[in-house]
């Protein structure tokens, strides 16, 4: 069932026209949507680009959290996009690469799983 939703999730993500050939979203692309969502007084964000960027992280949250990652427990949504959202603009230099790519290492360093 949890591949099945984290399916889903990662398919809200894809293209939406046929012009756009790439599957992977770089991380300029999709933080605004991040910080729109922990940031309510931001104007200009649109509800499509936040909860994109929610629905991705909680695609990787039940899809892979426990193997490349252990959220705490209680640990929010909105936590992780926090701590997403913090790694990503302290690499500035790596924005063009994919936004899952970095989420999964922001998620993987916060917050790794004790051997």
């Amino acid at each position: 069932m949890t591949k099945f939703v984290v399916a889903i999730l990662l398919a809200l993500t894809m293209p939406v026209s046929a012009q756009e050939t790439s599957v992977q979203r770089s991380a300029s692309e999709i933080l605004s949507g991040c910080k729109g969502f922990l940031d309510d007084n931001m104007t200009g964000v649109s509800m499509f680009y936040k909860g994109r960027c929610v629905g991705f992280l909680a695609g990787l949250v039940y899809g892979v959290g426990g193997e490349d990652f252990c959220l705490p427990k209680g640990a929010t949504t909105g936590q992780a996009v926090a701590v997403v959202v913090k790694y990503i603009e302290a690499r500035p230099e790596r924005m063009h690469e994919s936004f899952g790519r970095l989420a999964l290492e922001a998620l993987a360093a916060a917050w790794p799983c004790k051997l």
